[in-house]
C-alpha cells in the first residue's frame, strides 16, 4: 500500500524525506502562529528550506512537491487575509517559489547527468581494466596496494583480498627492493617514471618477469599510481634459450675448428716432409696445389674465429 508521500520516491533514503516533512510541518506551524499574531511577512522565507531540499533530493517529484507547497502557502494567506495588496504579494511569492524550485530542479538535472556520465565512464574504465590480459595494480604513496585486476590475481596466484593493503615490494625479488622503492618515490614526486623490468614472485614461488609502466592518478580521492605490468617471462625464456643455443653453437664451432686445425697441422707437417723429397715436374705441380689449398683452409679457419 502506497503512503501519501510515495511520490517523493523514498529510494533516496528515508532521512531526506523525513527532514523535508519535518521542515514542512515546522514551516506551517510557524506560519500559522505568525499569521495569528498579525505578522504577514518574513515567515514565508522559511518555505525555501523544504523547497530546496525537495528539488535537490527528488528533482521532478521535488518540483511537484514545491508547487503544491507554494499553493498551500497561498491558500493559507487567503484564509488569514482578504487584503488585495497582501494577496497580490502572496501570489508574487508563489511565482518566486516556483521559479526557485525550477532553477534548482534544472541544476539538479545537470548534476545528475554529470554524475551518470561519470559513473558510466568509471564503469567503462573498470570493465576495461578488469578484462585486460595485462596485470594492473594501483598503489598509494605508502606502496600499499589499493586495487588489483583479475589478471593480476590469476597470474600471481593471490586473491584480491590477500593483496589489497599489502606492500607491493613484498611481491618483488629481494635484490630489486631498493631499486623499486626509489622508482615508486620518483613516480610520486615527479609524476613520471621510466619503464622498469621487474621480477615478481608468484604465490607458488615461481619468478615472473614483467615490464612495469606507471601513471599517476587519483584513486578513491587519494593520490595513487596505476602499474601496468606486461608479462615478458616467455620472451625472457626465449631469449635465454637463444643465448644458450648460441653458446652451444659457438662451442661446437670452436671445437670443430680446433679439430680441423689440428688435422690441417698434421697435413702441413707431411707436406713439409714431402717438400724435401725429390719429385718429378708433374708431382711437384700437384704438391704446390695441395700446399696452396692447405694455406687457404688455414686462412679461412682464422677468419671464422675472428668473425665469431
Amino acid at each position: 500500500m502506497k503512503t501519501p508521500w510515495a511520490f517523493l520516491s523514498p529510494h533516496k533514503g528515508w532521512l531526506p524525506l523525513a527532514l523535508i516533512l519535518v521542515l514542512t510541518l515546522a514551516v506551517f506551524i510557524v506560519s500559522i502562529m505568525s499569521l495569528l499574531s498579525g505578522w504577514l511577512t518574513i515567515f514565508q522565507n522559511l518555505f525555501y528550506f523544504p523547497i530546496i531540499l525537495a528539488c535537490v533530493y527528488y528533482v521532478k517529484r521535488g518540483f511537484i512537491y514545491s508547487v503544491i507547497l507554494a499553493c498551500c502557502y497561498f491558500i493559507l494567506m487567503v484564509i488569514f487575509s482578504n487584503d488585495p495588496v497582501v494577496l497580490e504579494g502572496a501570489f508574487i511569492r508563489v511565482l518566486i517559489f516556483i521559479l526557485v524550485a525550477g532553477v534548482i530542479t534544472y541544476l539538479s538535472f545537470v548534476r545528475i547527468r554529470a554524475e551518470d556520465a561519470l559513473k558510466g565512464s568509471e564503469e567503462f574504465n573498470r570493465g576495461l581494466v578488469e578484462n585486460m590480459p595485462n596485470l594492473v595494480l594501483v598503489y598509494d604513496h605508502d606502496r600499499k596496494i589499493r586495487y588489483v585486476n583479475p589478471a593480476a590475481t590469476t597470474i600471481l596466484g593471490y586473491s584480491a583480498e590477500e593483496m589489497v593493503g599489502t606492500d607491493i615490494i613484498t611481491y618483488v625479488v629481494p635484490h630489486q627492493h631498493t631499486e623499486i622503492a626509489a622508482a615508486i618515490e620518483e613516480r610520486f614526486s615527479s609524476g613520471r617514471g621510466e619503464s622498469l623490468e621487474v621480477e615478481f614472485i608468484t604465490k607458488t614461488g615461481q619468478h615472473l618477469t614483467v615490464i612495469s609502466k606507471g601513471a599517476p592518478l587519483h584513486f578513491q580521492d587519494q593520490p595513487a599510481v596505476l602499474i601496468l605490468l606486461a608479462d615478458i617471462s616467455d620472451r625472457k625464456r626465449a631469449e635465454e634459450a637463444l643465448r644458450q643455443a648460441n653458446k652451444k653453437l659457438n662451442l661446437l664451432s670452436s671445437i670443430t675448428r680446433h679439430d680441423i686445425n689440428n688435422q690441417l697441422t698434421v697435413q702441413m707437417g707431411y707436406l713439409e716432409i714431402l717438400e724435401d723429397t725429390p719429385l718429378d715436374s708433374s708431382q711437384n705441380e700437384y704438391f704446390m696445389k695441395i700446399n696452396t689449398a692447405a694455406k687457404h683452409i688455414s686462412a679461412m679457419i682464422r677468419f671464422t674465429k675472428e668473425y665469431e
